[in-house]
C-alpha cells in the first residue's frame, strides 16, 4: 500500500505542534486527520477505526491522561499502531505501555527524519 495510502490520525494539543506534524506527514505523501483533544480523537477513531493505520499522540493532553486514551484507542482497536510522544518519556506509566509491541515512545522534541523513518519502517512491516 502506498503513502497515500495510508492515514495518521495526529492527537496533540499544541496547535503549532500539531500543524507541523500535519505539514510534515503530508508533504511525505500519508492523509492526515487531526485531532486537538483525546476526547475527538476518540471520535474520529470510533467513526471508522479501519480507516486509522496509525495514531500519533500526546501523552500530556489536558481533557484526559494519555494512559486513558491510549486504553481507549486499544478498547476500539486492539491491533492499532500508536506512537507516543512525549517530553516526559520516563514517565513509569509511558514506560509501562512501551512494553508493547505495538507502540513506540518519541521524546519531544523529535527529530523529524528519525520519525518519518519510523512510520516508514512501521507500515512497511505490516
Amino acid at each position: 500500500m502506498t503513502k497515500a495510502h495510508k492515514t495518521i490520525l495526529v492527537i496533540e494539543d499544541e496547535e503549532m505542534l500539531r500543524e507541523l506534524l500535519n505539514e510534515l506527514l503530508s508533504m511525505e505523501g500519508y492523509r492526515v486527520r487531526l485531532s486537538e483533544n483525546g476526547h475527538q480523537g476518540l471520535m474520529q477513531l470510533q467513526t471508522n477505526p479501519e480507516s486509522i493505520d496509525l495514531v500519533i499522540l500526546d501523552f500530556n493532553l489536558g481533557d484526559m491522561s494519555g494512559k486513558d486514551l491510549f486504553e481507549a484507542i486499544r478498547k476500539i482497536k486492539p491491533s492499532q499502531q500508536v506512537i507516543i510522544c512525549s517530553g516526559d518519556a520516563y514517565n513509569q506509566e509511558i514506560t509501562a505501555l512501551s512494553q508493547n509491541n505495538s507502540v513506540t515512545i518519541f521524546n519531544k522534541p523529535f527529530d523529524n527524519t528519525k520519525l518519518l523513518t519510523h512510520i516508514h519502517s512501521l507500515f512497511m512491516a505490516s
